[in-house]
């Protein structure tokens, strides 16, 4: 599964993402300083996990977990954040997690255990079509996504 940690703060960010890397269900894990950065990234790639800020200079963290939801919206978000003050807005976003900075391995591994919890495994093979409850394709272990048009 992949991460995604975006903060502006390039030694939280590498801190968070080192950590992500030492957690299993993880396999690998980026690291932006800047929101549109992350952004431009998921246009190509697909992430199980988004781990953000609040406050930063470029867009805002709540502004930024919006527009990834509407990106690639099976990505579940957890706030990394020093303010508590916007907790309510960040579940109204459907976060998954909030956590308060300065962040400990132990929480952040509890958060993203449960942030990944209700994440679907894809199965192996090129193209695999799962019919049981919901109709999901994958393409390569990765879940297809196809934009709506009249």
């Amino acid at each position: 599964m992949r991460a995604i940690c975006v903060d502006d703060e390039k030694l939280i960010t590498d801190y968070v993402v080192s950590l992500c890397r030492e957690m299993p269900p993880l396999t690998e894990a980026q690291g932006f300083t800047r929101a549109r950065e992350a952004l431009q990234w998921l246009g190509d790639h697909d992430a199980d996990l988004a781990l953000l800020d609040i406050d930063m200079p470029d867009m805002n963290g709540l502004k930024l977990a919006a527009e990834i939801k509407k990106l690639r919206p099976g990505t579940a978000i957890v706030f990394l954040t020093g303010y508590s003050e916007y907790a309510v807005d960040a579940f109204a976003l459907r976060a998954s997690g909030y956590l308060l900075k300065p962040v400990s391995k132990e929480k952040l591994a509890a958060e993203v255990a449960y942030a990944l919890s209700g994440q679907r495994k894809a199965p192996e093979g090129r193209v695999v079509a799962r019919t049981f409850g919901s109709f999901d394709l994958f393409v390569d272990g990765e879940l297809a996504t196809f934009r709506q048009a009249k």
